[in-house]
C-alpha cells in the first residue's frame, strides 16, 4: 500500500504533508501492534502573513466579551433566553396592619378589568381658582386696628415726653432752690468772715495801742511778760475761729452735693417708673 503523503524530508513544519496547514502525523501502525507511545506531531507555527498574538486582555471590535463567551451562552439561543420564565418571588413573611386602620385609603390606580387608569391624560386642564376677594368688613377692621395701634403708640410717646418734661422742670426747680440756698449760705459765711476780719483788725489796733503805751512807760518787764501772754492768748482764739469757719463751709458744701446726688437718683427712678407704667397700660389695652 502506497502512501500519498509527502516524504518526511519534504514536509514543512508549518504546512504539514498536505501543504494546507498543520496536520497530525499519520501512523501506519495497526491497533494491535501500535506501541503505547504518542506519535510525533510537529510544532504548530504561524504563517508569515499571520499577525502576532494580541496581548493578554486585548479584545478586537467584533470579538464578543470574555464574560459572555461561556459555554452556557454559546449553547443557549437568544429566543430561549428571552422566553425564559422569571424567577419566582419569595412570599412575604410580614404583612402590615396599617391599611386596616387607614382612615383615608388611597385611590386605586386600577380599573375593574385590572387595567391601569391614566388620570393625568384623561382629566381636562383645570386652571387654578382665583383667590376670593376679601370681605369689606375684614378690610375695614384691619384698617381700624392699624389706626388704633398708631394712635396708642403716638399717645404713649406723647405721655412719655410730657412726663420727661415734667420731671425735668421739677428737678430744675429743685436744683435752682438748692443753688439759692447755697448762695445764701455763702453770703452768710462771707458776712461772718468780714465780721471776723473786722474784729481781728480791732484787736490788732488795740494790741498796737497797748504796745505803744507800754513802750512809753519804759517798763520792759511788762513788755516781756504781760504783752507776750496777751498775744499768746489772742492767737489761738483767732486760729480756732478760722478752723471752725472752714469746717462749716466744707460741711455745708458736702450736704449740698449729697442732696443734689439724691435728687438726681430720685429723678431717674421716677422716670423709670413712668416708663414702666406707660408700657403696662399699652399691654393692658
Amino acid at each position: 500500500m502506497t502512501s500519498r503523503l509527502r516524504p518526511d524530508h519534504l514536509q514543512t513544519p508549518h504546512l504539514g504533508a498536505s501543504g494546507r496547514g498543520p496536520e497530525r502525523h499519520i501512523s501506519h501502525f495497526t491497533r494491535e501492534d501500535k506501541p503505547d507511545v504518542r506519535p510525533y506531531s510537529p510544532p504548530i507555527t504561524r504563517h508569515a502573513y499571520q499577525p502576532a498574538a494580541p496581548p493578554y486582555g486585548h479584545r478586537y471590535r467584533d470579538e464578543p466579551s470574555r464574560d459572555r463567551n461561556t459555554v452556557r451562552h454559546r449553547l443557549m439561543d437568544a429566543d430561549e433566553r428571552e422566553t425564559r420564565p422569571p424567577t419566582i418571588k419569595q412570599n412575604r413573611a410580614y404583612y402590615s396592619v396599617a391599611p386596616l386602620f387607614d382612615k383615608y385609603p388611597r385611590r386605586s390606580s386600577m380599573n375593574e378589568d385590572d387595567t391601569s387608569i391614566d388620570r393625568y391624560h384623561n382629566r381636562p386642564y383645570q386652571r387654578k381658582p382665583d383667590p376670593e376677594p376679601e370681605n369689606p368688613m375684614v378690610t375695614d377692621l384691619v384698617a381700624k386696628y392699624q389706626n388704633i395701634r398708631t394712635t396708642l403708640h403716638s399717645n404713649a410717646l406723647k405721655q412719655l415726653e410730657e412726663a420727661q418734661e415734667k420731671m425735668a422742670s421739677l428737678n430744675k426747680q429743685n436744683i435752682k432752690t438748692r443753688l439759692e440756698d447755697v448762695a445764701a449760705r455763702a453770703a452768710k459765711s462771707s458776712e461772718l468772715h468780714s465780721s471776723l476780719l473786722t474784729a481781728t483788725e480791732d484787736a490788732q489796733a488795740e494790741i498796737e495801742e497797748l504796745g505803744r503805751a507800754i513802750l512809753s512807760d519804759g517798763n520792759r518787764r511788762l513788755l516781756d511778760g504781760d504783752f507776750a501772754n496777751l498775744t499768746r492768748g489772742m492767737s489761738p482764739s483767732h486760729e480756732n475761729a478760722l478752723i471752725e469757719f472752714g469746717a462749716d463751709i466744707e460741711g455745708e458744701s458736702k450736704l449740698v452735693v449729697d442732696e443734689m446726688i439724691e435728687y438726681e437718683k430720685n429723678f431717674l427712678e421716677e422716670i423709670d417708673d413712668e416708663v414702666s407704667n406707660i408700657v403696662k397700660s399699652l399691654l393692658q389695652q
